[in-house]
């Protein structure tokens, strides 16, 4: 199966001499070579170009630090081949939640409720699936793992983002949750 075209020179170049243009110039010299890598983890060009610019964007974010790296080609491989990674676990985590949200619960033995115990017991499980629906995807995806019992490390490695911005998440859709309740509850 051969892979997409490759990169096209970009029609505008920065200047010559620019940090720009020396980015410019790793970035088309590689760029190709690193699809072509990923696509042997990932199984799927785009995945594998997704992967390759989440690189380079983090690579320009952090430009001031590559003078200090000593081979820049090993650094390139190394992080397409964890962000590949990264993403094959991602994808998996997402594959694992689907199957686990279209197969039927098995709802553990409780004690009997009343029928007012039960209508509310229900309303509630309403309030609260609709509630967490309403949260935009990232926060409702980090909500649902983190409630599966699953740590910071764990669902961020899975997502592709820090243990940090999995707490910011939950913070803000348990902040979202408690706004959102109140007024479904009432």
């Amino acid at each position: 199966m051969r892979g997409p075209e490759p990169l096209p020179d970009p029609a505008s170049a920065p200047a010559p001499g620019s940090e720009d243009a020396a980015f410019d110039r790793l970035f088309l010299a590689s760029f190709n070579r690193l699809r072509r890598y990923g696509y042997r983890y990932l199984r799927s060009w785009e995945e594998a170009e997704d992967v390759v610019h989440d690189v380079f964007v983090r690579l320009w974010a952090r430009r001031e630090e590559l003078p200090s790296i000593a081979d820049v080609d090993a650094y390139l491989y190394t992080a397409v081949r964890n962000r590949a990674l990264a993403r094959l676990k991602h994808l998996g985590y997402e594959q694992s939640y689907r199957a686990e949200q279209s197969s039927p619960h098995v709802e553990p033995p409780r004690a009997p409720l009343s029928p007012e115990q039960e209508f509310l017991h229900n309303e509630i499980a309403a309030a609260l699936q609709r509630a967490v629906d309403a949260l935009p995807p990232r926060q409702r995806d980090v909500i649902l793992l983190q409630w599966r019992g699953h740590t910071c490390d764990e669902i961020g490695a899975a997502l592709g983002i820090s243990p940090k911005t999995v707490s910011v998440h939950v913070s803000r859709a348990l902040e979202a949750l408690r706004e959102i309740l109140p007024p479904l509850l009432g």
